[in-house]
């Protein structure tokens, strides 16, 4: 009842060029995991995209870009470790009221509903990182590197925890059983975002010596901000906290 198949899926695409002065390779990808778990939403998707390109500007200088972009999507039940830990019915308890409502009879309640019902648990992430990497050849024996970077990533969760409302078998009374119950519901929402600023210098000779760099390397800044924190209880009304 609660467990069946699941199929999960992975597909790729590029495409690559260039001449003489600048070559770019451009990548994306996209996976998708269904879960076993056949009652409420669970499962996991994510996007890739990266462009990368080499410009030859000059015989002695070179630029190299890389951009990168994510996405991930992940849902689950909101109640699935109340629902796994419930205790086990008597074996033939019914899945399901006559008419396809959460069934319950006496102390037993069928716990498939409350993945189905009892809300989900979201949580969506994204990001860009960009890298920009500059190269000078001064003659056959020295190069000078510096490296300017970007990144910044967001996550957003997203949790409902609802009531589930049980009936008889057939559907057509509904049971005092209430699970959870009416206090205990609630709805969350939270937004955190990280920025963080490299910047990265070295020299390379290209000679006998040439496994030995000197590098200087600068502090990375780094900023994080977390947004808007929102929770609502039914007893409690609605708070707003900011935060920085």
């Amino acid at each position: 009842i609660m467990w069946g198949t699941a199929a999960s899926t992975s597909h790729e695409l590029s495409v690559s060029g260039g001449n003489e002065r600048s070559v770019f390779r451009l990548s994306g990808r996209y996976m998708y995991d269904d879960s076993n778990l056949k009652w409420g939403n669970n499962r996991n998707q994510r996007y890739n995209f990266r462009l990368s390109n080499t410009f030859h500007l000059t015989k002695n200088f070179d630029l190299e870009s890389i951009i990168f972009y994510y996405r991930q999507d992940q849902v689950s039940p909101t109640q699935i470790g109340e629902a796994l830990t419930a205790g086990t019915q008597q074996p033939g308890f019914p899945s399901s009221t006559m008419d396809g409502k959460p069934y319950a009879w006496g102390n037993w309640a069928t716990p498939n509903w409350r993945c189905e019902l009892g809300g989900d648990n979201k949580l969506n992430t994204s990001g860009i990182n960009i890298s920009e990497t500059f190269k000078y050849r001064f003659d056959d024996h020295f190069d000078a590197v510096a490296t300017l970077g970007y990144n910044t990533s967001t996550a957003i969760r997203d949790v409902k925890n609802q009531t589930v409302d049980y009936y008889d078998y057939t559907g057509t009374k509904r049971e005092t059983r209430v699970e959870p119950r009416q206090e205990d519901t609630y709805y969350i929402k939270t937004t955190a975002r990280t920025n963080l600023y490299t910047l990265n210098f070295y020299l390379n000779p290209n000679t006998c010596l040439k496994e030995i760099s000197v590098m200087t390397v600068l502090p990375n800044f780094s900023r994080r901000t977390v947004g808007l924190f929102l929770e609502v209880y039914p007893e409690d009304g609605v708070s707003v906290r900011k935060s920085l």
